[in-house]
């Protein structure tokens, strides 16, 4: 059985020993075991840093709080990259692969989904909802285009109420 399952723990995913299977009497793998995940492109860690910091200063630049007040835009890691918040709204992501996951408004959805380098996202084998892009990193290497699909999500987020 070992190596046919991985488990995570604190140092991260790895192969499963005779030792994890130790105090489940009801099975033989791990409760917290899983098949090891597929290959996929992942971009380096350094794309996805370098592609966050470009999409916080332009959001920031588009924000410009008056002094003493607090930016309605907040970031936090998600998808395997970091995600960006208008309140409580996600309208970004630079993701792992270096690309950009975007939320527009749903009735633009297939109108700038036939943009060069932009399709409907997918996540987990499946197609996310309208009005979610997946911009390619070269069609969002230049800080003027990917201001332009910024100002799309901000322009998209007011029709998104945060789910409770």
């Amino acid at each position: 059985m070992s190596g046919d399952a991985y488990v995570e723990d604190a140092a991260g995913l790895r192969a499963t020993t005779p030792a994890d299977d130790a105090g489940h009497p009801h099975t033989t793998v791990p409760r917290r075991a899983r098949p090891r995940p597929p290959d996929r492109p992942h971009g380096t860690g350094t794309e996805t840093a370098d592609l966050a910091a470009r999409v916080r200063a332009l959001l920031a630049a588009a924000d410009g709080p008056a002094a003493g007040e607090t930016s309605p835009v907040s970031d936090r890691p998600m998808f395997g990259g970091v995600s960006f918040f208008l309140g409580e709204a996600m309208i970004a992501s630079a993701r792992g692969s270096g690309d950009l996951l975007v939320r527009v408004a749903s009735d633009r959805h297939d109108e700038l989904a036939d943009r060069p380098g932009a399709a409907p996202s997918r996540m987990g084998g499946r197609t996310m909802g309208r009005g979610w892009l997946t911009v390619e990193s070269a069609a969002v290497a230049d800080d003027e285009d990917l201001a332009a699909w910024l100002r799309l999500a901000r322009e998209g987020a007011p029709d998104r109420r945060p789910s409770r």
